[in-house]
């Protein structure tokens, strides 16, 4: 994986998060484009859409405030995650930003899925 892994408690895609969330478009990559983020709402899969449709919703607000291309997509199950319909977009993400939920939800529905392995 090249780039920035960035850890973050809480806080996701509110105000409090602008600048660092800035920084991080500013370090994407993106050489001098609008960087391109795709949102995650994969940790609140097991939550129903009600839960992990507003992740995606608000990721979107919150990054195309911020002047960014973005894009969620719903990798919510392993099917999702091994659909190939998501892996040229997740390739292509200079930015790519997992919202909350459960961790370990999270890690059994990526880990060895192909998106991923297109995420690295």
């Amino acid at each position: 994986m090249n780039g920035l892994v960035a850890l973050v408690g809480s806080g996701e895609y509110l105000p409090v998060m602008n600048d660092t969330d800035r920084y991080l478009l500013s370090q994407s990559g993106a050489n001098g484009r609008t960087p391109r983020v795709v949102c995650l709402p994969t940790a609140a899969g097991q939550e129903g859409e009600t839960s992990w449709g507003r992740w995606m919703r608000m990721g979107e607000a919150h990054f195309k405030g911020l002047g960014a291309e973005v894009r969620s997509l719903p990798i919510i199950d392993r099917a999702a995650a091994d659909d190939p319909q998501y892996v040229d977009i997740l390739e292509h993400a200079d930015l790519i930003y997992f919202s909350g939920g459960n961790p370990f939800y999270l890690f059994e529905t990526l880990n060895g899925s192909r998106a991923w392995e297109a995420a690295q």
